[in-house]
């Protein structure tokens, strides 16, 4: 009795790599939630094994049969075997999604969500910071303006006296820490509201809209909640604070290099604030789970 492809799969209780349902010869992720557009070959094909054919009762001499005092024959293949059945994936295990971590496209999450690159990474972090001190400027230029101090009026006259001396230029600078301190809480706060407000929103900046990632806890997909937003949007905007201050500047800087760095060499390509924030950041979007799925989950 030959075996047909299995029927098109049930929707998944939960996320990981499953059998396409409109195309049987890939595989497609599914975040708990909807079908995403990220696919991957299957390493098995379905096939249909031909009949088998039961051969008529014939002669000994027929069916090979040997004579006395002669050779045996080399066996020949009988054509009429049936086809093995293609090799399955293994079922998963407890504690596991989807399918095992060989069949998944590059790194990803424990349930199989694709982790996105750091270039884009880098790339979305470079148009978030754009914006933020676009807006910094907007809402608190003035603050910055007067803590410059005399520094536009000193390089104003060198200009004009055609003055090169750098030591005695620097001397004449008079900075007014108070504004130029104004204006760092200012930009600290702006940095915080920006990323807790849309990650708690959508899981995803304008910067990471654009890229096409998104911010998830480590344990399970969805949008972050406000909490968690806000656990992780913190470290980077404090540590720029921190680089104003004289003394706190000499760790700010290190730990700001740091920050970035550890997803270099971290398997699920975490950051510090990352690490804090208990999160990673995956390919494609986040949906939001309602409250009592999301209590169930947790």
């Amino acid at each position: 009795m030959s075996e047909d492809r299995p029927a098109t799969p049930a929707r998944p209780d939960r996320a990981g790599w499953f059998d396409d349902p409109d195309e049987p010869e890939q595989l497609r992720y599914f975040d708990g939630i909807l079908w995403t557009k990220h696919t991957t070959p299957r390493q098995t094909t379905w096939s249909r094994p031909e009949p088998v054919v039961t051969e008529p009762e014939t002669a000994p001499a027929a069916r090979g049969a040997v004579a006395p005092g002669t050779a045996s024959p080399v066996p020949q293949q009988n054509p009429y075997a049936p086809a093995q059945p293609p090799t399955a994936y293994p079922p998963a295990q407890p504690g596991t999604y989807g399918y095992p971590q060989h069949a998944r496209p590059g790194p990803a999450t424990e349930d199989g969500a694709p982790l996105a690159s750091l270039v884009v990474r880098f790339a979305a972090w470079l148009l978030d910071s754009l914006i933020t001190w676009t807006i910094g400027l907007v809402l608190g230029g003035w603050m910055l303006w007067r803590g410059l101090g005399n520094y536009p009026q000193v390089v104003s006259d060198a200009l004009q006296a055609g003055t090169t001396d750098a030591t005695a230029l620097a001397n004449q600078i008079e900075f007014d820490l108070v504004w130029i301190g104004a204006f760092a809480v200012l930009q600290m706060v702006i940095g915080v509201l920006y990323q807790t407000l849309f990650l708690s929103r959508t899981s995803a900046t304008p910067g990471k809209t654009v890229a096409g990632i998104s911010v998830r806890l480590v344990e399970r997909p969805g949008v972050l909640s406000p909490a968690d937003a806000l656990r992780r949007s913190v470290l980077r905007p404090v540590l720029w604070l921190f680089t104003y201050t004289p003394v706190l500047s000499l760790f700010a800087m290190p730990l700001s290099v740091l920050d970035a760095a550890f997803a270099l060499w971290d398997p699920r390509r975490q950051t510090l604030h990352d690490k804090i924030g208990r999160t990673v950041v995956v390919q494609g979007r986040q949906e939001r789970v309602p409250h009592q799925e999301r209590a169930a989950q947790q």
